[in-house]
């Protein structure tokens, strides 16, 4: 569910003389050098520069009738650099910016200087080499485990330590029920292997994308109090909610809250990129002066082509999910987290789930620590937003592990954004039906699990996506007991799996590393490793 930002980082902070300006003309291949630039000029270069993954080399000045002019080169920042600069500053502020910028391990590799108007201005560049990657080690003693077990649950305790042992796994929490009881809750490893915490049954974990099951059952419960229909239009609710009219393809006015569930609504990532990985995409082009949020996503992606004509196929698309967040929160009156936490939290008893927060310092006091077989470090998304104000986000960050801020974790909110423990994730999945409470009636799980009529039907290997689940049938049976329902999720430094099988047991797994040493996702390859361990389990 994530994809990379580009490794290049830049904060641009300017002080410049009121001078004479000279046009240049430059071609749509970024130079490799620039003869005369005055301070402005200069400016907007290096700003360009940085967009298209270029770093200074040198940078010259030299007196000219009015100010000063600059020559520049430029290469191409193959190393990954992050870099900052300050253009015509005086000697103290030059002073104060090396203290400060050597504490955040920025080196000064450019500073020069020049006179004007009978002063003398400094022009400095510092840069900040990517990070090696630190390579995730575990403690050499037995694997701890938490929490109770018993002698007829032996299979699956064993399946779960050598399942770590296997692939170098830092930690996992796993909780089964059977019928809506719960028989089984532990934790395995560490929750922070740094600082050597043992996993907790309880503990907290990013969930990823198992957030598009909690909206799809928030959008499925507004349908079932009248507030909604499946295939009702998108883009009268949008305009209701304040957006604007969609002008970058007229298909937006055919997609449905079906098409959303079901991933079918036009976009596709493979085609044109995952907008919610590009808040700093977003917030350049809609020159804001704080980061992008979901709606302003919304905005952004209103003015911009489709992939696909919507209904036409399935296309996995989290942007489709924070578009049914923003109705969630139209159509009731109230945010999308006050409804949710409202409607489906409180009710079931979820006091481990609550919105994830991006930086280390925000987790939570229950939360794990995030790890990767690989963990590299690189300049937060922030310090590349071209903005006055950047709220929470200081002005020039340190290296962040890439979980705490490669991407935006607060943006994700309805598609990917919950905390949540592997107990609550079952409570959750057990309200779908309870006899005395239930969240969804029959005929809303009946069309959760249905097979989406597709124009080009793409289902195979006998499962499909419903709205907000993949869905398996099994014997013929309508509903949840003719039907297992999955899903997985994925971050960097998690992966997830929850699922509800036909014959009443459920089952939720939360890891906090992402991948095996060979990179394969763990939701994946411990899926019929659960089924088969489960089914060995002599009594609970």
């Amino acid at each position: 569910m994530w994809l990379p930002l580009s490794s290049l980082r830049l904060v641009a902070v300017s002080v410049s003389l009121c001078l004479l300006l000279t046009s240049l003309a430059v071609a749509d291949d970024f130079p490799t050098s620039v003869l005369t630039q005055t301070p402005n000029q200069l400016i907007a270069l290096l700003k360009r520069a940085s967009d298209s993954e270029m770093i200074a080399t040198s940078i010259e000045p030299s007196p000219s009738r009015g100010g000063i002019q600059y020559s520049v080169a430029f290469a191409k920042n193959t190393g990954g650099e992050a870099w900052v600069f300050l253009v015509n500053i005086d000697r103290k502020r030059l002073n104060a910016a090396n203290k400060e910028y050597a504490n955040e391990g920025y080196e000064n590799t450019i500073q020069c200087s020049a006179s004007a108007g009978g002063k003398l201005y400094y022009t400095a560049l510092w840069t900040r080499a990517k990070a090696k990657p630190v390579a995730l080690v575990l403690p050499s003693e037995p694997i701890p485990t938490s929490g109770q077990t018993s002698a007829g649950s032996r299979p699956l305790d064993d399946m779960i330590v050598e399942f770590l042992k296997e692939h170098n796994v830092s930690g996992v929490t796993i909780a089964v029920a059977k019928d809506g009881r719960l028989v089984y809750s532990r934790g395995f490893g560490y929750a922070d292997v740094t600082a050597l915490e043992a996993m907790q049954p309880d503990a907290q974990m990013r969930i990823a994308s198992i957030s598009k099951p909690v909206t799809s059952v928030a959008t499925m419960m507004l349908v079932q109090q009248g507030q909604l229909t499946m295939d009702e239009p998108v883009a009268p609710l949008l305009e209701k909610a304040g957006f604007p009219k969609a002008t970058g393809d007229e298909r937006w006015n055919k997609i449905t809250v079906r098409h959303l569930l079901n991933h079918s609504g036009g976009w596709d990532r493979d085609v044109s990129k995952d907008p919610m990985f590009q808040v700093v995409e977003a917030t350049k082009e809609l020159k804001l002066r704080t980061p992008a949020r979901q709606a302003d996503i919304v905005r952004w992606k209103l003015g911009q082509p489709l992939d696909f004509d919507p209904g036409q196929k399935y296309a996995y698309s989290n942007f489709g999910y924070c578009i049914l967040g923003r109705i969630v929160a139209v159509v009731s009156g109230k945010s999308y987290e006050d409804w949710v936490t409202e409607n489906i939290l409180a009710p079931r008893g979820m006091k481990d789930t609550r919105p994830g927060k991006t930086p280390l310092s925000d987790r939570g006091q229950t939360e794990v620590r995030y790890h990767m077989q690989q963990m590299t470090k690189h300049s937060p998304f922030w310090a590349s937003l071209p903005v006055t104000d950047r709220g929470r986000f200081p002005k020039v960050s340190p290296l962040v592990e890439e979980p705490y801020g490669r991407w935006d974790l607060e943006v994700m909110d309805a598609h990917g954004g919950w905390v949540s423990s592997a107990t609550d994730l079952l409570r959750f999945v057990a309200g779908l039906d309870d006899a005395a409470a239930p969240l969804l009636s029959e005929s809303s799980r009946q069309a959760m699990v249905s097979r989406p009529q597709l124009s080009t039907d793409q289902a195979g290997g006998g499962y499909w996506y419903g709205c907000g689940w993949s869905v398996r049938p099994r014997g013929g049976e309508k509903g949840l007991k003719g039907h297992s329902i999955w899903h997985n999720g994925a971050l960097a430094g998690t992966s997830t799996l929850l699922v509800r099988r036909w014959d009443g047991f459920s089952w939720a797994v939360l890891f906090n590393t992402d991948s095996s040493q060979n990179g394969e996702r763990l939701s994946g390859l411990i899926d019929s490793k659960m089924h088969q361990a489960i089914d060995s389990v002599s009594e609970w």
